[in-house]
C-alpha cells in the first residue's frame, strides 16, 4: 500500500466521472468527503441514515442528476434495504454508485463489530448485485477506477470500497469549553450504580471506559461500576432501543442512555417510540457537538433545530437543555418523572482523542470466518470476482432462451476477440484438455505427422495426448526456462519433414515461459503448416489475432486469464477445418457436430454446463469494462513486477528473464531450500499457491488469476514473515 492519499482526489475523480451530487452518512474511512466535495462546487447532503441516503440518490438520479452515496460498511444493511426496496431490478431498476468506507477490512486489525462487518462486504455487494470494486490506494489508478466507475453509472450499480487509512486524515484543531469527557464525569458522579448506563456514541463509550478505569485506581476495593454498562459505540443509532427493553427487562433499575446527535437523528422514529413507552426513571441524554465529530466531524442536522421543542413534540414528559457543568448537575438533581430527554451542548474536538477501550476478557474473540475463500494465487482457474457471483448462484433451464442468448452472447464475444467471420468458437463441458482432447480426435485427419514444441508439462501434455489419438508425434524438446526459437522451430520442422501441423503453448504455466508465438507462427506460414495453439494461459491477456498468425485452430478455458469459472473448454477453429472434419469415435469430443447444432438453433446437444457459461458471459462483461486483454496483461504485469521486488527479501527470486515471462504465472526460486514447509504454512494463513512443475522443490508459482492489489499486500506480509520464520 503507498502513502495516504488526499480525500480530495476521490471527490475530484467522482466530479470527473459525471457525478453531481453527494448524498451519505460520514465515516472515518472517508475522512472529509463532504468537505471535499463541496470544494468541486457541487451540492453536498448528510442524510439521516445510509438507506436515506440511497433513496435520496434515487429521487435525484429519477430526476437526471446522477449521485453517488457515501457510507460507512456498518450501515450497508441499513443501505441494502432501501436498495432492494426502491431500486432493484425488479423495482424501479436505477443503478446507483457507493462509496463504501471497508471498516473491519480483512486483512487488517480492528474491533469486533468493524471486523464483523468487513468480512461480509465484499459479498453483501455482489450478491445483491453491487459490483464490487476495491479502490486502489495508487493516485492515477484510483482515478482511472473511479471515473470509469461513474461514466457506467447509467448501465450498472457498483460499490467502491475503500480500506482504512487509504485517505489522510487531518484532525481539527483542539477547542477549549465545556466537552463530552467533563459532561460524562458529572453523569457518572451523580448516576452510579444501581443506575445502568448505555452508551451509544463512539468516543463517548471510549471516555466512559476511562473514567472507569480511574476510579477503579483510586477505589480499588469498592464495586466497579462498569460491569453495568453497556457500550453500544458500533450501535448504528440503535443505542435508545437497547435501552429501552433493558429498563423493561429491569423495571426496578434506572436506564440511562447516552447518545450523540449524529446517532440520535440516524433512528429519530426511535425516539418516539422511546418518549412514549420508556418508564418514568429513564433518561435520554443527547451529547450534541453540532457534528458527526468520531467520523470526519461533518455537522449534524441536528444543527440550527430546537431540540427542546422536538423533544416535546415526540412526547418525552420531561425535556431539558444544558451547555455547562452546574446547569448539568442541576438537571440530574431534579427528580420530576419522565421520561426525560436531557440535551447536552458541548464543543467538538476536544483533545485528546480518547483511546478505545481494551478487549473484555470475559468476552473472547471469535475466529476470522474465510467468506469469500482463500487467496488463490493459483495458476488457475482462480477465486472467482464477487461480481460474478450472483450469476453463479441461480441456476438456468438449459433449452430456456435465455440460456441460448447467453451462448449466443459468449460465442460472438470470444470469437471478436481473437478471430474474424471466418472463425467460429465452440465451447466445451470440461476443461482445457478436453478442448485439446476434442480437436486432436475430432478435427485433426487421422494418423496426422504432428510437431509438438515440449518446454513443460503441457506441452507434453498434447504430445500425449495426439499419440494416444494416433497421430504421429514428433518432439521438439525445449529448455523449460526459456522459448524456443524460430532457429530451433526451423531445424526441427527440416529434420522431421514431412510434417502436417505444428502445435506448441504460447504460455507454459507450468514453467512460466511465454514463446514468441508470432515468431514460430512465421515459420510454419513459409512452410505452410497450419497450427494447433494452447492459447489457455494466454487468452484474455495477451493481444492475439489468430487469422493473422495462420492459426487455424486454438484452445483455451473459460477460467485462467478470463477470470471466468471453471468448467468450460474453448475451441476456436477456422469454419472450413470444421465443415471438413471427419466423423470422430467420439460423440461428446465431436467439435464439428457440436459446432453444426449450436448454428442451427443456438442449443447444445447434450446438457451444457449452464453456470459456468453464465459466469463466463460476466467475466468477458468485466474484460471489457477493463479495457480488454491488453489492459488485463498490465494489470498482471504491474502486479507481477511488484511481487517480484517486495519479495526479493524474503530470498525469492524469479527464474524467467523479463522477456520471456508470462503475465499469468511468476515461477519464483527460494535461496533457502524447499519450498514445501513454506506452501504448507501459506495455506494455513488462507492463501493457496503451488510448487513448481518442473521437478525442482526450491521454486514456486505464483498466479496472478483474479489477483488485488490487497491480495499481493497479504502475500507479501505472510512470505516475509513464514520465510523469515522458516529461515532460522
Amino acid at each position: 500500500m503507498t502513502d495516504a492519499l488526499r480525500i480530495e482526489t476521490l471527490a475530484q475523480a467522482l466530479a470527473e466521472g459525471g457525478i453531481e451530487r453527494l448524498v451519505g452518512v460520514p465515516d472515518s474511512t472517508l475522512p472529509g468527503l463532504g468537505e471535499a466535495w463541496a470544494s468541486t462546487g457541487r451540492e453536498h447532503l448528510v442524510a439521516a441514515n445510509e438507506g436515506s441516503a440511497v433513496a435520496i440518490a434515487a429521487g435525484l438520479a429519477m430526476g437526471g442528476r446522477p449521485a453517488a452515496v457515501y457510507l460507512q460498511n456498518t450501515g450497508l444493511g441499513v443501505a441494502l434495504d432501501a436498495f432492494g426496496s426502491l431500486l432493484g431490478p425488479d423495482v424501479l431498476g436505477i443503478p446507483t454508485l457507493w462509496v463504501v468506507g471497508w471498516r473491519g477490512h480483512p486483512d487488517l486489525h480492528d474491533v469486533a463489530h468493524h471486523r464483523w462487518h468487513g468480512e461480509w462486504t465484499e459479498v453483501l455487494c455482489a450478491q445483491a448485485g453491487l459490483d464490487p470494486i476495491r479502490v486502489p490506494t495508487e493516485v492515477d489508478a484510483l482515478r482511472r477506477v473511479v471515473v470509469t466507475a461513474g461514466h457506467r453509472l447509467g448501465e450498472r450499480s457498483s460499490a467502491l470500497l475503500v480500506s482504512p487509512k487509504t485517505f489522510v486524515n487531518t484532525p481539527a484543531p483542539g477547542r477549549r469549553g465545556f466537552g463530552r469527557a467533563e459532561a460524562l464525569r458529572i453523569l457518572v458522579e451523580a448516576l452510579d450504580p444501581p443506575t445502568r448506563l448505555v452508551v451509544g456514541v463512539g468516543y463517548a463509550g471510549r471516555e466512559l471506559a476511562q473514567l472507569r478505569s480511574q476510579r477503579r485506581a483510586q477505589l480499588p476495593d469498592s464495586r466497579d461500576p462498569a460491569v453495568d454498562d453497556v457500550l453500544a459505540s458500533g450501535g448504528m443509532g440503535h443505542a435508545a432501543s437497547l435501552a429501552l427493553g433493558l429498563a423493561a427487562a429491569e423495571p426496578g433499575r434506572r436506564v440511562v442512555c447516552i447518545d450523540g446527535d449524529g446517532a440520535a437523528v440516524m433512528h429519530l422514529g426511535a425516539a418516539l417510540v422511546v418518549a412514549h413507552r420508556a418508564p418514568p426513571s429513564f433518561v435520554h441524554v443527547i451529547l450534541d457537538n453540532g457534528c458527526h465529530e468520531s467520523v470526519g466531524g461533518t455537522p449534524t442536522p441536528l444543527v440550527g433545530t430546537d431540540v427542546v421543542a422536538l423533544g416535546r413534540a415526540l412526547g418525552y414528559r420531561r425535556v431539558v437543555s444544558v451547555a455547562d457543568g452546574p446547569a448539568l448537575r442541576h438537571a440530574l438533581a431534579d427528580n420530576a418523572p419522565g421520561p426525560t430527554l436531557l440535551h447536552v451542548a458541548v464543543v467538538a474536538h476536544v483533545d485528546p482523542v480518547p483511546p478505545r477501550p481494551p478487549a473484555r476478557p470475559d468476552r473472547p474473540t471469535t475466529p476470522r470466518r474465510h467468506v469469500v475463500g482463500p487467496r488463490l494465487f493459483t495458476p488457475g482457474p482462480g477465486r472467482s470476482s464477487l461480481p460474478l457471483h450472483p450469476t453463479l448462484g441461480v441456476e438456468t433451464g438449459s433449452r430456456s432462451p435465455a440460456m441460448t442468448r447467453c451462448t449466443a452472447a459468449v460465442r460472438r464475444a470470444l470469437v471478436t476477440m481473437v478471430a474474424d467471420k471466418h472463425y467460429t468458437c465452440v465451447p466445451l463441458a470440461g476443461s482445457a484438455t478436453t478442448a485439446l482432447d476434442a480437436i486432436l480426435g475430432s478435427i485433426l485427419p487421422r494418423s496426422s505427422r504432428i510437431l509438438v514444441v515440449v518446454a513443460g508439462r503441457y506441452g507434453q501434455r498434447i504430445a500425449t495426448v495426439a499419440a494416444r489419438w494416433g497421430h504421429d508425434v514428433v518432439v521438439l524438446d525445449g529448455s523449460r526456462e526459456r522459448p524456443v526459437t524460430p532457429q530451433q522451430l526451423e531445424a526441427a520442422l527440416a529434420d522431421a519433414h514431412p510434417v502436417d501441423w505444428l502445435s506448441f503453448v504460447h504460455g507454459e504455466t507450468s514453467t512460466g515461459v511465454l514463446h514468441p508465438v508470432a515468431p514460430l507462427a512465421a515459420v510454419a506460414q513459409r512452410h505452410s503448416i497450419p497450427i494447433v495453439l494452447d492459447a489457455v494461459g494466454t487468452i484474455g491477456i495477451s493481444e492475439l489475432h489468430l487469422p493473422a498468425l495462420g492459426v487455424d485452430l486454438a484452445f483455451g478455458s473459460g477460467a485462467k486469464g478470463l477470470e471466468g469459472p471453471a468448467g468450460l473448454g474453448l475451441v476456436w477453429a477456422r469454419t472450413s477445418r470444421l465443415c471438413n472434419a471427419p466423423a470422430g469415435p467420439s460423440t461428446t469430443l465431436d467439435v464439428a457436430a457440436q459446432w453444426r447444432r449450436l448454428e442451427q438453433d443456438g442449443q447444445f446437444p447434450f446438457t451444457p454446463p449452464t453456470l459456468a457459461l453464465r459466469g463466463l458471459e460476466a467475466a468477458l462483461e468485466q474484460l471489457a469494462a477493463e479495457g480488454g486483454p491488453t489492459a488485463r496483461e498490465a494489470r498482471y504485469r504491474r502486479i507481477g513486477q511488484s511481487l517480484i521486488d517486495r519479495l526479493a527479501p524474503a530470498g525469492l527470486r524469479p527464474v524467467i528473464e523479463p522477456a520471456a515471462r508470462m503475465p499469468l504465472v511468476l515461477v519464483m526460486e527460494h535461496r533457502h531450500g524447499p519450498v514445501a514447509p513454506l506452501v504448507e504454512a501459506l495455506r494455513r494463513d488462507g492463501i493457496e499457491l503451488y510448487p513448481a512443475a518442473d521437478g525442482r522443490d526450491d521454486r514456486l508459482r505464483i498466479g496472478l488469476v483474479g489477483v488485488t492489489d490487497d491480495d499481493a499486500d497479504a502475500l507479501v506480509r505472510r512470505v516475509t514473515a513464514r520465510a523469515a520464520a522458516l529461515s532460522r
